[in-house]
């Protein structure tokens, strides 16, 4: 069970981020509508690099943190009731 991000095309400038979500041994990819140049992601935390005083790039981190938290409230009242 869990939510992880990747890039749709990581050798291109520009990617949009997916989502991957997993329950049950089942996974499922998300597309987030969230675009990025690929120099400002993390593969090893499968994130967005942290960028001090990107006002775009923050937002951007925020967005998916939020769609992250909503997911896994989903995935937990699916699982728990």
């Amino acid at each position: 069970m869990g939510v992880t991000f990747s890039l749709t095309r990581a050798n291109a400038n520009v990617s949009t981020i997916r989502c991957s979500v997993a329950v049950d041994g089942t996974r499922t990819f998300l597309h987030t509508g969230v675009s990025i140049e690929t120099k400002l992601w993390d593969p090893k935390r499968k994130f967005i690099i942290p960028q001090v005083g990107r006002l775009a790039t923050s937002s951007k981190a925020k967005k998916l943190r939020e769609l992250e938290i909503a997911i896994n409230e989903l995935i937990d009242i699916y699982k728990y009731g």
